[in-house]
């Protein structure tokens, strides 16, 4: 009888230690509470969101940022600054465009592409290269409050005429029209 009550213990404490080892070392799935919304997958507890959407549960477009209009200032070719304003607006039914007017060239409606990768946010503009004649722009938003566009023009279509501009905006974000 003494051998069955020592068997009985033995097995009793052993499935005890073995079920709290295995207790301990089941890890929660980091997943359960994360909802990631417009088809982002949730992956060691953070959302991977897909194309044209960002944050923590992919609630947001990744142009959402941008939207608003910058107050600021533009110069060319280093000359005096002038106040100027930058507006970005939205591309209808697209993810990841956006149209941006400069009120100081009112006729330059550009659309651009929002390129992010989480350390800088950057609108790709197309550049416009013809026969002797490009214009480049760049567009980058820091701290989600100072946007920065720059344009760099080189005309050689006149002949014995080169026409060279390089000018910059530096805006602050105000987000009501």
């Amino acid at each position: 009888m003494k051998f069955w009550k020592s068997i009985l213990l033995t097995c009793i404490l052993f499935s005890a230690v073995a079920g709290v080892v295995l207790y301990t070392s089941c890890e929660p799935d980091s997943c359960a509470n994360v909802v990631c919304q417009h088809g982002g997958s949730c992956r060691l507890g953070a959302c991977s969101c897909p194309t044209g959407y960002e944050g923590a549960t992919c609630a947001d477009t990744i142009t959402t940022r941008f939207i608003g209009y910058y107050a600021g200032y533009s110069a060319c070719n280093n000359g005096a600054e002038i106040i100027d304003t930058v507006f970005v607006y939205p591309v209808a039914k697209s993810l990841t465009q956006l149209k941006i007017v400069e009120l100081n060239h009112i006729h330059d409606t550009l659309i651009g592409t929002v390129n992010s990768n989480e350390a800088t946010y950057d609108i790709i503009i197309p550049d416009k290269v013809d026969t002797n004649y490009s214009k480049v722009y760049n567009v980058t938003l820091q701290s989600d409050k100072s946007l920065v566009l720059n344009s760099y023009e080189r005309d050689l279509r006149t002949p014995g005429d080169t026409l060279s501009n390089k000018c910059n905006f530096l805006g602050t974000k105000h987000t009501s029209y």
